[in-house]
């Protein structure tokens, strides 16, 4: 069985995990830290629009819809 909780934290990709829709952030990872300059702290508990990260937030926004109404999450990259 896969410890999901391990490959998070070890994953050279940047993740973060949120509520759904507009909701906070909940945790992110070491490599999310390091891509962002966010520490933990300063990201969770707030919604990613808030983070100032995203140049084009209307993707952001079509990629929160598209999961509330049950669309599969693919790996994309974004300008951030």
């Amino acid at each position: 069985m896969l410890d999901h909780a391990l490959i998070f934290e070890a994953s050279s990709y940047a993740m973060a995990v949120t509520a759904t829709g507009d909701g906070p952030v909940l945790t992110v990872n070491p490599a999310w830290e390091q891509a962002t300059g966010l520490s933990a702290q300063a990201s969770i508990g707030r919604p990613l629009a808030a983070l100032g990260l995203w140049i084009d937030t209307g993707t952001l926004r079509a990629g929160q819809q598209a999961l509330q109404q049950g669309a599969t999450v693919t790996p994309r990259t974004v300008r951030v």
